[in-house]
């Protein structure tokens, strides 16, 4: 197969020189007030390419980053996808079983998972057979009650209701006892997931598709469950077609923002088909109803950008899962009731509001018990208070405050975890429960979930703990240099051009110099709103924000009629550019 993997990752190693000093050409590494450490990324050899509508900074930015395919990259089309799904091992045994299933008219019945992954992958399924006329069940587990996963109460239910092709969406890689069960009622099972099986994973009775299995050679594990999902339609599509005319078979872009939504949400690198997905999913963003709904809730009436999905609808999406019912999401996005999905789009708005409230109290209570960050290597807290619904945002919260993996465990000893500085934390994870010091735990490199009982709490801290203890810091990678008098409106909107943005193709973040600080003014809000200079007089804007209190803040201040370098991202306010400042540079 053709490779879809357009980035050739660069690391800081690879932008430093031998001497990781700077000397002989390298770059340089700076530290700034934060205790962190940048990189500039290098110039590349060789003559740009010139990309129409594209600003020459913009193109010269990606390549930095290594991309090697400028014209893909800056083009991410559905035509352009050149992996054949059947690449994926399982998939042509899947295809089968639910092409049986529809020509059989044998009932199909889905338990998916209960976050943003889970909902818009069995949400993509669900459409895409009503646009064929057919019907198909779908169960999401409770957090509280039912846990993560199948179980038997969930497969009994669907059974009943006349289901005998069970496809479990986001779990079931390791569900050996509950598949096990299915199979005895006769159902045929399959499981659809991205999560690590673990090194002496071996099958449970079911065709599995999973990208990490060991049988598996397609390259696309960076796929979350609704990539996979689409990538599986697409190849039934494809087969349908052969016995029906195109126009009956339904319209697989109108699904897309399902796939971008849940490709986001899930934290997946936004390169290769990721980045296909997410950007034509971005354009048909209201394609299906209940995400249309949805949009409307939240007052989105601009034009959707990634971050959108990331930041506003996906923990929407998310809410119900965490503090009410886990049916909630994936019933929005796939109900026929108008009136419902109003109603459902504006209950999770409003559940999305108080977890906010509630995870503001977890978050300063799980940072106070942890103290100042001390340059460690791993952050864990922990609360029988703690909503196990909300650990995981929290931890997200610890990890950019710590800078390290960070876990947080709520009541139950259930946690959830993030991780830092490219260690694998799912992996890690997999070993405590094959260690036997967790109840149940996995995911992926960057996020993962677990359940630990009191009494093997130290024993598992300890663990991670000599897991990380051998883990690199790395430095923060800046896209390039530049100066304020480069700053002008239409070179920050040319940045765009680099959308979607996310996990794996972050925003362009820049060391700004030759900048003078004309003055910082407080916020209220506990913010500083910045005036830059540079020699010409010309003037920007800029803030750092939450900094009340701290070193930054005291560097800032002291820093005034100085010239001054510092790390953040661009900005444009009502048509002005500006300038967020995340650190500032000690020379």
């Amino acid at each position: 197969m053709t490779d879809l993997h357009i980035k050739k990752q660069i690391s800081p190693e690879e932008i430093l020189s031998d001497d990781g000093q700077g000397q002989s050409g390298g770059a340089k590494i700076l530290k700034g007030i934060s205790g962190k450490t940048y990189v500039v990324r290098t110039c590349v050899e060789g003559e740009r390419p010139e990309i129409p509508g594209v600003v020459p900074d913009v193109v010269e930015a990606v390549r930095r980053r290594g991309v090697e395919n400028l014209h893909q990259y800056f083009s991410p089309m559905l035509r352009n996808i050149d992996v054949d799904p059947l690449d994926v091992h399982n998939m042509k045994e899947a295809v089968c079983l639910v092409m049986d299933a529809i020509t059989n008219e044998t009932p199909i019945g889905f338990i998916g998972d209960y976050d943003v992954d889970g909902a818009t992958s069995v949400s993509q399924f669900v459409l895409y057979l009503r646009g064929l006329g057919v019907h198909a069940d779908f169960l999401i587990p409770q957090r509280m009650t039912d846990g993560y996963g199948a179980n038997d109460r969930l497969i009994d239910r669907l059974f009943e209701n006349g289901a005998r092709l069970l496809i479990i969406l986001d779990s079931g890689t390791v569900s050996h006892v509950p598949i096990a069960y299915a199979r005895s009622l006769g159902m045929q099972v399959i499981v659809i997931d991205h999560h690590k099986p673990g090194e002496d994973w071996t099958s449970p009775d079911a065709v599995v598709i999973n990208p990490h299995q060991p049988a598996d050679t397609s390259g696309l594990r960076y796929l979350c469950t609704a990539g996979l999902v689409m990538f599986l339609l697409m190849a039934l599509n494809r087969e349908l077609r052969k016995q029906r005319p195109a126009e009956e078979l339904p319209d697989l872009r109108g699904l897309m923002g399902l796939t971008a939504l849940g490709t986001v949400a899930d934290l997946m690198p936004l390169e290769g088909l990721n980045r296909i997905f997410v950007s034509s999913g971005l354009k048909v963003l209201c394609g299906t109803p209940g995400l249309a709904a949805l949009v409307r809730a939240v007052r989105l009436e601009r034009e959707p950008v990634s971050s959108d999905l990331g930041f506003l609808l996906g923990p929407c999406i998310n809410a119900g899962g965490r503090l009410g019912d886990c049916m909630q999401g994936a019933t929005l996005l796939t109900t026929e009731d108008e009136d419902l999905r109003h109603e459902l789009a504006a209950a999770l708005v409003r559940q999305n509001t108080e977890r906010k409230g509630i995870q503001k109290s977890i978050e300063a209570e799980a940072l106070e018990q942890l103290g100042k960050p001390n340059g460690r290597k791993l952050a864990i807290a922990r609360s029988e208070d703690w909503h196990p619904g909300i650990v995981g945002i929290v931890a997200a919260r610890v990890k950019q405050q710590h800078d390290c993996p960070a876990i947080v465990i709520g009541k139950g000893g259930k946690g959830s975890g993030r991780s830092a500085h490219d260690f694998d934390l799912g992996s890690c994870i997999i070993e405590a429960r094959e260690a036997g010091l967790l109840k149940a735990g996995g995911g992926h490199n960057a996020a993962v979930g677990l359940t630990v009982d009191d009494d093997r709490f130290e024993e598992f801290v300890a663990f991670v703990a000599g897991r990380t203890e051998d883990m690199e810091r790395k430095s923060t990678v800046l896209d390039m240099e530049i100066r304020p008098e480069t700053i002008r409106f239409d070179y920050v909107e040319g940045f765009k051009a680099m959308e979607p943005t996310g996990q794996g193709n972050p925003s362009p973040v820049f060391l700004f110099s030759g900048m003078v600080l004309q003055k910082a003014d407080h916020h209220p809000n506990g913010h500083l709103r910045l005036t830059f200079r540079d020699s010409t007089g010309y003037r920007i804007g800029g803030w750092l924000f939450n900094v009340a209190g701290t070193e930054m803040e005291t560097a800032a201040l002291s820093a005034v009629d100085r010239e001054c370098r510092m790390v953040g991202v661009l900005d444009s306010w009502n048509g002005r550019p500006s300038v967020k400042i995340d650190d500032i540079i000690m020379d």
